[in-house]
């Protein structure tokens, strides 16, 4: 039927219904902190977001690329007879490389101890893993490939750890004028990291 709208077209993004879906999985792009960089300062809006943070005088994080649409994040949560929570969260990035030095990169980001994950999600929002504590440890894989048509140089890192609480959403206050979420979020974090290598 021509012309035909749904709920869902009409939806704006201030309403929301568990009838229309939305995308799942990561765009690839993530912004990583160590725990120790932070100064504190951190502060929160009024949805519970994470809106904003400090790091120590001098410290930069790093920005990765990592394959659209085979990225993700999990948590898995159990709680003990005390009332306690424990919230166990993954974060697996894909990447290419193309060089030694690339190669070497990635083996610091491994070696890297507490790390903050930044996550972009397909849905256009950006979650924020480890949190409180930093990650605990990671695993990754590596490989050429076993036939013709299996990808080569690619890695595949998985970073774990454990928090108190799900993993946040990341929003920035949005200055006068300004209605991109995603792309003030992300500028806030461009601002952070280092610049790409010329």
């Amino acid at each position: 039927m021509a012309g035909l709208q749904t709920i869902c077209n009409k939806l704006s993004k201030n309403v929301s219904s568990a009838y229309c879906n939305t995308s799942g999985g990561t765009t690839g792009r993530q912004w990583v902190f160590q725990k120790p960089q932070l100064a504190g300062g951190a502060t929160y809006n009024n949805t519970g977001a994470l809106s904003s943070f400090t790091l120590k005088t001098g410290e930069k994080g790093i920005k990765a690329n990592g394959k659209a649409k085979k990225g993700s994040g999990a948590s898995a949560i159990s709680t003990g007879e005390n009332g306690g929570v424990v919230n166990a969260q993954t974060v697996v990035s894909q990447f290419k490389y193309q060089t030694g030095l690339e190669a070497k990169a990635l083996m610091e980001f491994m070696r890297a101890d507490g790390k903050i994950v930044f996550q972009e999600t397909a849905k256009g929002t950006i979650r924020v893993y480890f949190w409180n504590f930093g990650s605990e440890g990671g695993s990754a894989t590596d490989g050429t490939g076993t036939g013709l048509l299996d990808p080569n140089d690619e890695f595949i890192a998985t970073i774990t750890g454990e928090d108190t609480e799900l993993p946040l959403f990341f929003e920035v206050a949005l200055e006068d004028g300004e209605t991109d979420q995603l792309k003030a979020s992300a500028t806030y974090l461009d601002s952070l990291t280092l610049a790409d290598p010329a």
